[in-house]
């Protein structure tokens, strides 16, 4: 009994972390802010740390100034050899690369497409300021900014699940200036993530599987012709 208690209990802790959301919440005003949140846990992505100048460097004289300029120009010559002779090879390498990058691609779509079916956009909250020399420029700025931003979030809700919050659109009649606030959060299931990651590695695998089994037939073909 207490065996069945106690996978029970484990089970209803694994369903409860599956239900839960991953939240992503984005915001900018001057500088973005990314961070990802799941329960209690926080996960600042945006702004990074900042990494500290190094010294300069003291400038040469010129006696090394010429001397860097004669190895420069011996560097430049060989290096120019150098991709003369393998520019084929590395073609053939770089169009080999792209094959297999795009059926990687493929496979990864597959889970974007479930994502994007199940991904929930609320809390938006987007402020625009926008002005011009006078009025005339100031309304042309304007209905620009109308059109784009109004026309942008139509279509993306035939797509995605968007709850806005707030949207406010303020025109300066007599300034020049365009200032942006938005602040957003996205919302994925546990289990949709894990299934779509599941779903594009199980495609990726098989891909990769199918390009060795033909690449296999190929060598047996050619040993066969020999």
């Amino acid at each position: 009994m207490t065996g069945w208690i106690i996978f029970l209990g484990i089970f209803a802790v694994l369903l409860f972390l599956l239900l839960c959301r991953i939240r992503v919440e984005f915001s900018y005003s001057e500088t973005f802010q990314l961070e990802i949140r799941y329960l209690f846990l926080r996960f600042p992505l945006l702004p990074g740390k900042q990494k500290g100048l190094g010294k300069a460097s003291p400038k040469p004289g010129k006696s090394g100034r010429k001397k860097r300029k004669n190895s420069s120009q011996t560097e430049k010559k060989t290096a120019g050899r150098r991709i003369e002779k393998t520019v084929d090879v590395a073609f053939d390498e770089f169009m080999e690369k792209i094959s297999n990058i795009m059926s990687i691609l493929r496979s990864i779509l597959y889970g974007v497409d479930l994502l994007l079916r199940h991904i929930t956009i609320d809390r938006v909250h987007l402020n625009l300021r926008v002005g011009g020399e006078d009025p005339a420029q100031a309304g042309i700025s304007y209905g620009k900014t109308c059109i784009l931003v109004y026309t942008g979030l139509a279509a993306l809700q035939n797509y995605l699940k968007i709850k806005v919050e707030e949207l406010n659109l303020v025109p300066e009649m007599m300034e020049e200036v365009f200032s942006v606030k938005a602040s957003l959060r996205v919302c994925i299931p546990v289990y949709v993530a894990l299934w779509a990651a599941a779903g594009a590695l199980w495609k990726l695998l098989v891909r990769m599987v199918k390009m060795q089994m033909a690449a296999a037939k190929d060598e047996s073909r050619q040993t066969e012709g020999v």
